[in-house]
């Protein structure tokens, strides 16, 4: 009989080998440096002085004007640092999946409509014996309100979530 504190449940997945560990570790910095370069490539030109100083006056700070990590001698990408905050844009609790995925269905269509449909993860989670339909990340809360008032426009109500 287990004491106070103790636990006779066995994990239910083995522990992972460190080879594992680092191969992930790996293949996700590398996902993240692809991503950063691919969000770089897509940012607008900046002006000669915002270049210089690293911001453009719409978007902030510039993504093109920082330099992409260089790999050190192993050959392996340096982490990138996920952004602080995010944001998401979340439907209120739904009782069923079945109507969280109609609500993921009108989410979607506004994203895409609204050209947010490609670089946004929309899903249907669940919120304890409800679900949601999500839709993150954002970089900023004023693109997560538009969003957010595009489904307004429909008639279907969102909030907005830091996360």
């Amino acid at each position: 009989m287990p004491g106070a504190g103790e636990s006779r449940l066995r994990p239910l997945a083995p522990p992972l080998a460190e080879e594992v560990r680092r191969a992930a570790r790996e293949a996700s910095e590398a996902a993240r440096n692809e991503r950063a370069l691919r969000l770089a490539e897509r940012a607008p030109a900046a002006s000669v002085a915002d270049a210089r100083d690293g911001v453009h006056p719409h978007t902030g700070p510039s993504l093109a004007a920082a330099a992409p990590p260089r790999p050190d001698a192993a050959g392996r990408s340096p982490a990138v640092a996920p952004p602080a905050v995010a944001w998401a844009v979340s439907t209120r609790n739904l009782r069923t999946r079945f109507e969280s995925e109609q609500m993921l269905a009108a989410l979607r269509d506004v994203a895409y409509r609204g050209g947010h449909g490609n670089e946004l993860k929309l899903e249907v989670l669940p919120s304890g014996d409800d679900w949601r339909a999500v839709g993150w990340p954002f970089a900023t809360r004023a693109d997560a309100e538009r969003l957010r008032a595009a489904m307004a426009a429909r008639g279907l109500k969102a909030e907005v979530v830091q996360f």
